[in-house]
């Protein structure tokens, strides 16, 4: 199973995001960096490679798609 890399701000953002209903299943272990390896399935991983833009790491992609999603939804 792919893992991504993200910051403890991210995997906060992610987590906040979860549906009423559901739970968050914190699969994540921390770096010694600080940061995060979340492990995600081959098509969320496919998915991420498709939206990097040039120099952006998947910390930057989760965190601008979850962004835009949340613009998106309906109040």
């Amino acid at each position: 199973m792919p893992k991504i890399k993200v910051s403890g701000h991210t995997l906060q953002l992610i987590q906040e995001q979860t549906q009423v209903g559901f739970n968050f299943a914190y699969t994540a272990t921390l770096r010694g960096d600080g940061f995060w390896d979340v492990p995600v399935d081959d098509e969320i991983a496919m998915k991420i490679a498709a939206a990097r833009l040039p120099a952006e790491t998947d910390d930057d992609v989760v965190s601008r798609l979850v962004r835009a999603a949340i613009a998106k939804r309906p109040d």
